[in-house]
């Protein structure tokens, strides 16, 4: 039973917090009565769906409305009139995903637009290197936005590529539409989020996590600064927000780090965390 439905949680200051603390309350206060057996005797008939409180599991996950599904994307296309070339950087970086995911080339073999004329060139696609970028986009009925104009909705969890079931965290630095054309020699229009990601702690500091022992909690330590390296990936990727708050290590922990606390259906995924 999912008990943060789709709504907006981090569209003004403070507002993500009061939402997870009051819904994790609730969850956890039904919780709690079930297993007192203090629920009234008309409502123990609901345990089993009482016990998932707060878990994002779904037996009717089937029956969500095709926005909220796990392979949906935002549906936009690009003005061409607000296109602009991409930071060399994004664009190689946008290349390199677009070639290595087959849920997005569906065989179309792409090239860069830099490389060196030759006949292997002949046979492919050139990527298109302007795009559209976007201060925010709604998806999966919830507003995600670039750190610069809000920094709240900014923080993100997300897929990483090659591992379907395995989150990151990140902070979203641009969003784009891009216009690229596929084998069939249709266009495709897609949302892109450029994302930095946030470092879990070392082997050293993962020792003072003192969230670490309660998975229950869904709480993590991060290293406060994001990566330098920069990824593209498709919005339809970026599964929810987090809520970061400063952690005072008093010296334990060698550099800054801040607890992040997940929002919505992502408790059934592992997060990267130190192993």
């Amino acid at each position: 039973m999912d008990l943060t439905p789709y709504d907006l949680t981090a569209g003004y200051a403070g507002e993500t917090e009061s939402t997870f603390f009051r819904v994790f309350c609730m969850a956890n206060n039904l919780k709690c009565m079930l297993a007192a057996k203090l629920l009234p005797a008309v409502l123990e008939q609901f345990a089993a769906i009482i016990d998932t409180a707060f878990t994002g599991s779904e037996d009717n996950a089937e029956d969500l409305p095709s926005a909220f599904v796990d392979n949906s994307e935002p549906v936009l296309q690009a003005n061409e009139k607000k296109v602009s070339s991409l930071p060399t950087n994004l664009y190689q970086a946008l290349l390199r995903r677009v070639q290595t995911d087959t849920t997005i080339h569906h065989g179309t073999q792409y090239c860069s637009i830099y490389d060196d004329l030759s006949p292997q060139r002949g046979s492919m696609t050139v990527l298109n290197a302007m795009a559209e970028s976007l201060a925010y986009v709604k998806h999966r009925g919830k507003r995600f936005s670039t750190a610069a104009h809000c920094e709240a909705d900014s923080h993100v969890i997300y897929r990483t590529l090659l591992e379907t079931d395995h989150m990151v965290l990140g902070q979203v630095v641009k969003l784009f539409i891009h216009k690229r054309k596929c084998l069939d020699g249709l266009f495709r229009h897609q949302v892109f989020a450029v994302v930095r990601r946030y470092l879990a702690l070392d082997e050293e500091d993962v020792k003072h996590d003192p969230y670490r022992p309660y998975p229950g909690l869904r709480a993590s330590l991060v290293y406060s600064a994001p990566s330098d390296d920069v990824e593209v990936i498709p919005v339809r990727d970026i599964i929810a927000h987090f809520v970061a708050c400063p952690y005072e290590a008093e010296g334990a922990i060698r550099k800054p780090c801040m607890v992040a606390l997940p929002l919505d259906q992502v408790c059934s995924f592992a997060f990267d965390t130190y192993q």
